[in-house]
């Protein structure tokens, strides 16, 4: 569990470090790397399986995810979760479903509490 994250490199050394994806949508976050104290809420690169525009097939490509979790079932949540316990996750009736559908990749360089 962590409550922070750091991110070393700026957007473009991170893209091409995971040169496997694309770049789909992250224009947006050019100018906000190195971030030292990444914060629940901000907004990160992530690393999804989505369609690219070229081609329509299925493909790994960089988006534009914001840090927290709402259960499809708790659309009323106040605070999104930020952290979860890898024993439950599969079983968890939070995260079961996201975690058998929805998976992402997060290049992060570290964590801290």
């Amino acid at each position: 569990m962590c409550g922070r994250i750091f991110i070393e490199t700026n957007l473009k050394e991170m893209m091409s470090g995971f040169g496997f994806a694309k770049p789909l949508d992250v224009g947006g976050l050019d100018n906000q790397f190195p971030r030292y104290d990444g914060r629940p809420s901000e907004y990160y690169p992530i690393i999804i399986r989505d369609a690219v525009r070229e081609s329509g097939q299925m493909a790994p490509v960089f988006v534009v995810g914001r840090w927290g979790f709402i259960a499809g079932w708790d659309r009323e949540a106040k605070k999104p979760m930020i952290n979860a316990r890898s024993e439950g996750i599969a079983t968890n009736n939070s995260f079961k479903s996201a975690y058998e559908r929805r998976r992402c990749l997060v290049p992060i360089d570290g964590f801290f509490e």
